[in-house]
């Protein structure tokens, strides 16, 4: 049998529950032997947690009138030729 190396790529994807279920039992291997990165894996699980709790209500705020005239194309294209002209 051969073991590959486990990058911290592939346990940042599982802490974010996007690493590929291909990949899954390797992990889970390497991290039975391993518990320090074991430990890191859950802190990140955690972290991510905590975030979601902190900025997910955020996701439901209506966004302010002039962050959408800002964000607007027009607004993008006027603020570039206004520091464009006054570059030149």
């Amino acid at each position: 049998m051969t073991t590959q190396a486990i990058s911290e790529a592939q346990l940042h994807a599982l802490a974010d529950g996007v690493l590929p279920e291909e990949q899954r039992a390797a992990i889970d291997a390497h991290l039975r032997a391993h518990p320090d990165d074991a430990a890191r894996v859950d802190a990140w699980r955690e972290q991510n947690r905590q975030l979601r709790a902190l900025f997910d209500p955020v996701l439901d705020e209506t966004v302010p009138p002039a962050l959408l005239q800002a964000a607007s194309p027009a607004a993008a294209n006027g603020a570039w030729h206004r520091h464009a002209m006054q570059a030149a």
